[in-house]
């Protein structure tokens, strides 16, 4: 009984593509990471900036914490759109 089995499998699965794709993955976490350590920081450091206002009586902790949910949105469709292609052995199939 085979109930997880969801991979395509006419999908190329080439080391080379999945090399890329895992750099990939990797460079688009680090970005993200910049940015969550920027905000554990401003809010162990400095929780005085994160009180203050941002906008609209919203401080700047909960608007930084969207622009991190927005970010990781962006950052998962940027690496679904960087993927789409095979670069490797499967790519001319």
């Amino acid at each position: 009984m085979v109930l997880h089995d969801h991979a395509g499998h006419d999908e190329p699965h080439d080391e080379v593509t999945a090399a890329r794709n895992a750099r990939l993955g990797r460079n688009l976490f680090l970005v993200y990471l910049v940015f969550y350590l920027g905000y554990v920081l401003l809010t162990t450091l400095a929780p005085d900036v994160m009180k203050r206002e941002a906008w609209s009586g919203i401080n700047i902790a909960v608007a930084y914490g969207f622009g991190l949910i927005k970010l990781a949105l962006i950052l998962a469709l940027v690496y679904a759109w960087l993927c789409r292609n095979a670069v490797g052995e499967g790519a001319a199939k």
